[in-house]
């Protein structure tokens, strides 16, 4: 037994986690179903179904059909907020389809309409082809290669080095195309936070790239594609 105190010490007993959400203050104050990403929207739709799934089919009382009725319930706040939610990848799609799938294997239900549109527009906008932003321009001129056709050329080698990668060390031509590796090696040779191998103040940084330093791309090309003894002068003879 815990000695008095003097003044009394109220002890507040912390609320019990929501059996589906947590901790996660769904329905207190702006914290709506509506605002989750897809992937703990589609958590908690798994995690209400399988409750669902286990519950017992033996109990016919009245509180175990109305605990069902509240499982059933927010099973069904958060398919349909499931269709609110921001589809940015095509990974968020394919949760969004899994989860409709769940709810209607489920409840033996159908989409509506509009649902269905949902996942069409999501899915045209995120496996879109991305789109070149700048006019690249003629690729030679004359016999002569332009810049833009010597970085073209330069893209021809290095999309065929990616897949013969790809094919030869992952048993996937296309994986390398998808995969984005980090190596301390190369950041360091690459990065704004470097040069030549050593860190920069951050007053001396160089000018700011998305990636490599752009400037060199040229320069860059040029070296590789000589090095392979590919012409960077004058175009193909076809």
């Amino acid at each position: 037994m815990t000695a008095p105190t003097n003044p009394p010490q109220v002890v507040v007993a912390e609320k019990a986690p929501h059996r589906i959400w947590g901790i996660c203050p769904i329905g207190e104050g702006e914290c709506t179903l509506d605002i989750q990403p897809i992937a703990i929207l589609d958590h908690w739709h798994k995690k209400t179904t399988a409750l669902m799934d286990a519950f017992s089919t033996t109990d016919f009382s009245k509180e175990a059909d109305d605990e069902y009725d509240a499982l059933h319930s927010i099973q069904r706040q958060i398919f349909l907020a499931a269709f609110k939610t921001d589809l940015n990848s095509s990974s968020c799609v394919s949760r969004l389809m899994k989860l409709t799938v769940r709810q209607c294997e489920h409840n033996s239900s159908t989409p509506s309409l509009e649902q269905f549109k949902v996942i069409s527009d999501a899915l045209a906008v995120t496996t879109a082809f991305p789109e070149a932003t700048k006019n690249v321009g003629p690729l030679s001129r004359g016999k002569k290669l332009t810049r833009a056709g010597l970085l073209y050329r330069y893209h021809a080698f290095l999309i065929g080095e990616l897949h013969t990668l790809g094919w030869s060390f992952y048993g996937s031509r296309d994986y390398p195309t998808l995969m984005v590796p980090i190596d301390d090696a190369v950041t360091v040779r690459t990065s704004n936070d470097f040069k030549d191998g050593k860190p920069l103040n951050y007053s001396r940084k160089r000018k700011l790239f998305p990636f490599f330093d752009e400037t060199k791309l040229v320069a860059r090309a040029r070296s590789v594609l000589k090095s392979l003894k590919i012409d960077t002068e004058k175009k193909d003879v076809r």
